[in-house]
């Protein structure tokens, strides 16, 4: 939605303020190509600043 309306980059500057971002049961679901970009630009816009927790669970 925020990318429908416009507001996706001040989501993602929120994002980045955040001190801790935790994805939990990351992998669960597969990302589309925006989405993985998405991923991406958040990861690095944390890199080296803020702390981020990514949690998975690996099913057999």
């Amino acid at each position: 939605m925020a990318r429908i309306d416009g507001s996706i980059f001040k989501l993602f500057q929120r994002i980045a303020k955040v001190d801790l971002l935790i994805f939990d049961d990351f992998g669960l679901a597969n990302l589309d190509k925006q989405q993985q970009m998405d991923l991406m630009e958040i990861i690095e816009d944390r890199h080296g600043r803020s702390s981020t927790i990514i949690a998975s669970q690996l099913l057999l």
